[in-house]
């Protein structure tokens, strides 16, 4: 059950009956926010409890991180469809994830995972662009392929590999799993 702990103090922000899993907290003013799931059966929805309270994210099946700036709550994660979005006060925004790899059979997904803000607004998402390859000449296997957002653009992180575009299917990128801004 998803559970955030105050000075040491846990409480419990699922109903008890259904899975929930929290991913990302936040303190805002003396508002303690936290995004995460709730899975009902085979329906999983981005949830966002703010002091307890939960409040569904509209068209969200995944909610990974938040971060809030003044009075807005941006959270990041996948949309109904499973793609990477973006969500500002309630309201998605897909975002894209570059040009995917090619191959024979291949199927690209991407995770958002973590979002933060400079001082001028700037919003940046971490995640990772991933490209499942079926029977191609290497056989089954996965590229990950580390990306950061800056206001929506995807650029690739280079891994200090030679191939940041990561052509050569050997090489796995890996995955940005978290950002953190110092102004």
């Amino acid at each position: 059950m998803a559970t955030v702990w105050k000075n040491g103090v846990a409480t419990r922000l699922g109903d008890g009956k259904n899975n929930s899993l929290a991913n990302g907290v936040f303190l805002s003013g003396n508002d303690v926010i936290v995004a995460g799931n709730v899975t009902t059966g085979d329906n999983t929805v981005g949830v966002l409890w703010k002091n307890g309270a939960a409040g569904t994210i509209n068209s969200c099946r995944m909610a990974n991180s938040l971060f809030v700036e003044n009075t807005n709550i941006y959270v990041a994660g996948q949309d109904a469809a499973l793609l990477p979005a973006v969500w500002k006060n309630g309201l998605p925004t897909t975002l894209t994830t570059g040009v995917p790899e090619t191959g024979t059979n291949t199927t690209t997904g991407a995770y958002l995972k973590s979002l933060s803000m400079n001082d001028k607004s700037v919003l940046y998402v971490a995640g990772y662009r991933s490209t499942f390859f079926n029977g191609d000449n290497l056989g089954v296997h996965t590229i990950s392929v580390p990306l950061l957002w800056q206001d929506g653009v995807p650029g690739v992180l280079n891994n200090g590999d030679s191939d940041a575009t990561l052509k050569v299917y050997q090489k796995t990128g890996g995955r940005a799993q978290a950002i953190f801004i110092v102004n």
